[in-house]
């Protein structure tokens, strides 16, 4: 069985909630899984990583890591387990 380490719910990203870059977007990384990102320039690949290691907020929406709110982690425990 796999250990769901990270993931999103109705995750909105980007800087003006009238026009977010990503919307809704519900996903699952499972510990061990390898990802990869592609979109043109502007799409919000990197201001998902930044919402999803909590540098900068979402518009809407939760990121999770091992079950609990990113939101509720210190800055230097979330930095032991995400980096970009």
């Amino acid at each position: 069985m796999k250990t769901k380490l990270l993931h999103t719910t109705n995750l909105s990203i980007g800087f003006d909630a009238k026009k977010p870059l990503l919307q809704d977007l519900n996903l699952i990384v499972y510990k061990g899984d390898f990802i990869c990102l592609l979109g043109p320039n502007g799409s919000g690949k990197s201001s998902l990583l930044h919402s999803i290691t909590n540098h900068i907020n979402a518009l809407h929406g939760q990121v999770y890591l091992n079950d609990k709110p990113i939101t509720e982690y210190p800055k230097e425990d979330l930095a032991k387990w995400i980096a970009i």
